[in-house]
C-alpha cells in the first residue's frame, strides 16, 4: 500500500543517515539482558524490557531493539498498558525520564502505527491534549512525560535522543 511504502521509504532514509557504527551494540543479547536492563514484566503476550543507560534516537532505539532480537515496545491494549506500569513499578523509578514506545506517524501525519508491524494504533493512551505535532516535527511517540511512572503517550520529535523500551513474545515454555 502507499502507506507502507511511505513509511518504508521514510525509515530507509533515516536509517541511511546514521551509521549502525555510532549505535554500541553488545555482541551477546543475553549478556545485554542480563546486565544492562533495570526493569522487565511479562506484559499481556510479550515481556518488557526497559533501558536506562543509553539514550537514542526512535530509530536508533528501533534498531537497537531489532539488533538483539526485540522489538520497540507496544502497548495494544489496557493490560499491555497495566504490565508495562508494573514494568515501572518493580525498579521503584524515582526520577521522570521519558521512553521511546513503537508508535509513530514517519511516513503519514496523523496516522500512528506500530514501526514493528505497520498495524494501526488502536487502543490510544494519549496525554490530555495530544498528539499535538507541536512545532510539526512530532512523530514518534514516547511515555513517561506525564511524571513518574507514567505510561500515557505523548508525541515528540524522532530526533531527541530518549531511554527505550524493547518487547519480546512471551514463551509459553
Amino acid at each position: 500500500s502507499i502507506k507502507a511504502a511511505s513509511v518504508i521509504l521514510a525509515l530507509t532514509v533515516a536509517l541511511v543517515s546514521f551509521s549502525a557504527a555510532e549505535i554500541p551494540v553488545m555482541e551477546d543479547p543475553m549478556i545485554l539482558i542480563n546486565s544492562t536492563l533495570d526493569a522487565s514484566a511479562a506484559a499481556g503476550n510479550q515481556r518488557y524490557f526497559i533501558y536506562n543507560d543509553l539514550q537514542l534516537t526512535f530509530l536508533e532505539a528501533w534498531h537497537q531493539c531489532r539488533s538483539h532480537g526485540l522489538r520497540l515496545a507496544t502497548v495494544k491494549s489496557t493490560v499491555d498498558d497495566a504490565q508495562l506500569k508494573l514494568a515501572f513499578a518493580e525498579n521503584d523509578f524515582n526520577d521522570k525520564a521519558r521512553w521511546w514506545i513503537a508508535g509513530t506517524e514517519l511516513g503519514k501525519t496523523g496516522s500512528y502505527v506500530w514501526i514493528t508491524d505497520d498495524k494501526p494504533i488502536e487502543y490510544k493512551n494519549f496525554l490530555p491534549n495530544e498528539p499535538n505535532n507541536y512545532g510539526g516535527v512530532e512523530h514518534c511517540l514516547e511515555v513517561g512525560s506525564g511524571g513518574i511512572g507514567s505510561t500515557q503517550w505523548n508525541d515528540y520529535n524522532c530526533d531527541n535522543k530518549l531511554r527505550y523500551i524493547c518487547e519480546l513474545d512471551a514463551c509459553a515454555c
